[in-house]
């Protein structure tokens, strides 16, 4: 019996909707399979350059057995070792090590691809830059506000990790530079001390320096501020709220009283309106910022070397 015309329609329609579905779903699983990939070359490019697998667990923030299984997934994928593994650390194979070139031309053509489709109209390339969490207010956020606007034909993506995926991102041209608190052992990179991040003692009441204030928020910044802060403070007490994070810290005290060790650019605008003092007689601490990039990024952004060389930073965040 033939088909009406409706009819027909709706199966031409449910045809193409077929279709377009299979489609999608096709694209998809290209994607996953491409992110997957991905994953794998990256991973292989960290152990070949920390020459361990417990290491790259740690720095992938993923299991060490995760690792392992990504690079049996490479090895099986080109039929042939890249990695010597053993308890002493893993090391390349003369056929890892052609493989390593290939690997780092992929992550940044790849890296390249997925730019360019996130362009802007009026955008030519972008500027990847990565930052610890807790710099965006004061610093990160003064960088991008100049940059914007002396910068033409330039879109901006900021990303925010810790020290080890920063790292792991820029070795792998993920990133153009990075911003960290604690100067890296890297080969190759240009790494530029721009900013002292002065760490001052503030409280929601105005005083003196104590031996300890019960109502102390305790700020993870680290080992080396941990140490500088144990000979101030070396008795036995812990505070009874600690962040990793001081712009949480801040919240908190704000709300509920308090006091804290925070970035002197972060707290300023506070200090300026009363709703915090600097506690008399409290020790200082600071933290150098750094700025982390390969020489390579200058080819493409020539103004980022003479932006940092300006030491704007300072110039816009001095406390007066």
């Amino acid at each position: 019996m033939a088909l009406d015309v409706d009819d027909r329609k709706a199966t031409i329609i449910d045809s193409i909707l077929f279709v377009k579905q299979n489609i999608l779903d096709i694209l998809i699983g290209i994607a996953d399979k491409l992110s997957m990939k991905l994953d794998v070359i990256h991973t292989f490019l960290v152990v070949a350059k920390l020459g361990s697998l417990s290491k790259a667990a740690e720095r992938l923030n993923v299991t060490q057995s995760t690792v392992s299984g990504r690079l049996d997934t490479l090895d099986q994928a080109m039929n042939q070792k890249l990695l010597n593994r053993a308890k002493k650390g893993a090391r390349l194979t003369p056929a890892g090590e052609d493989f390593r070139k290939h690997a780092e031309l992929i992550t940044r053509s790849w890296a390249a691809a997925r730019a360019k489709a996130q362009l802007p109209n009026d955008c030519v390339r972008t500027f990847n830059l990565g930052c610890e969490t807790d710099l965006w207010t004061g610093l990160v956020d003064a960088f991008l506000f100049q940059a914007r606007h002396q910068i033409d034909e330039t879109a901006f993506l900021v990303n925010t990790s810790d020290s080890d995926g920063l790292l792991a991102s820029l070795e792998s041209n993920l990133l153009d530079a990075i911003l960290l608190s604690t100067a890296p052992t890297l080969s190759g990179y240009r790494i530029c001390h721009v900013f002292n991040d002065e760490l001052v003692q503030v409280s929601t009441q105005s005083r003196s320096s104590v031996d300890w204030d019960t109502s102390y928020v305790r700020v993870n910044y680290g080992k080396k501020f941990e140490t500088q802060h144990l000979h101030h403070w070396p008795e036995d007490r812990t505070a009874h709220v600690t962040f990793n994070n001081p712009e949480w810290a801040l919240c908190f005290i704000l709300e509920n009283g308090g006091s804290a060790y925070l970035p002197l650019r972060l707290v300023k605008p506070c200090i300026e309106t009363g709703q915090l003092s600097i506690v008399e007689g409290a020790p200082e601490f600071k933290r150098e910022i750094y700025a982390i990039w390969h020489p390579l990024c200058e080819d493409r952004h020539h103004w980022l070397k003479s932006l940092i060389d300006r030491g704007f930073w300072e110039g816009t965040h001095a406390f007066e």
